[in-house]
């Protein structure tokens, strides 16, 4: 332990206890290697974005102005597939997505694409119990002015839910694609049990297990927490930069 007192450097006099070598953190030659992999891959890309000479060792998708498709190919310095996890970032975003057509997806400055047409629902209207704003309906179709919604975070708690109230868990837990050959998957009891469920099936409303298989058919290392943290502070910067001014609030009902 030690801190500092009048601009001097203090050390409590019990000694430190020394750490084991390593402590649980090892770098091997193949990491090394790895890492190394993607450098050269992302210096091959970048050659092929800013040199006008250079030919990569995939020349015939040039036709995309940023190169994004010279990322992949058979050369040892490109990615094999188009869903493999290699190579870095670009600082823009763009070339995050390698399928044609798609290379400024979620890239800066960039409208997000749509699936579908949007539909803004209608939230809660304000009341004099809860006076944030004129009597009246609010609706998230609304470009200003105070929305007050209980249930804001409907569509999250959905992407989140793994038991059986998720018809979207239920049809991924039954079915993992990404999962190694064999896998079965599970499926839920039902509620309440029949004797004609299936063996090993999930009581109903508890959660049901979903491998942790990356889009490589688990060829890299499964997803953990950073990966979370990283999604939600890239996903912040790109889509919530700009604000309308107005304010969702979320009443306490008892």
């Amino acid at each position: 332990m030690a801190f500092v007192l009048g601009g001097t450097l203090m050390a409590s006099a019990g000694a430190a206890a020394a750490a084991p070598v390593g402590n649980g953190f090892t770098v091997t030659p193949a990491d090394l290697a790895y890492i190394l992999k993607q450098v050269k891959i992302a210096e091959h890309h970048s050659r092929a974005v800013t040199d006008p000479t250079f030919v990569p060792a995939n020349p015939s998708p040039l036709t995309d102005p940023n190169y994004c498709q010279a990322l992949v190919g058979p050369g040892p310095d490109q990615i094999p597939d188009r869903l493999t996890s290699y190579g870095l970032r670009t600082v823009d975003g763009s070339c995050n997505n390698l399928f044609p057509g798609r290379d400024k997806f979620a890239s800066s400055d960039m409208v997000f694409p749509r699936l579908t047409a949007p539909v803004f629902r209608d939230a809660e209207p304000i009341t004099p119990s809860f006076p944030v704003g004129a009597p009246g309906p609010t609706s998230y179709k609304q470009k200003s002015g105070a929305v007050v919604d209980s249930q804001p975070r409907l569509i999250s708690n959905l992407i989140v839910d793994q038991t059986s109230t998720n018809p979207a868990a239920i049809r991924a837990a039954g079915f993992p694609v990404r999962a190694q050959a064999g896998a079965t998957g599970v499926v839920p009891c039902s509620d309440p049990p029949l004797p004609t469920d299936p063996a090993g099936c999930v009581p109903a409303h508890q959660t049901l297990f979903m491998e942790n298989v990356t889009t490589d058919v688990g060829l890299s290392p499964p997803y953990n927490s950073m990966f979370t943290f990283f999604g939600q502070f890239f996903d912040h910067g790109v889509d919530q930069t700009v604000k309308s001014g107005g304010t969702v609030f979320v009443p306490l009902h008892a």
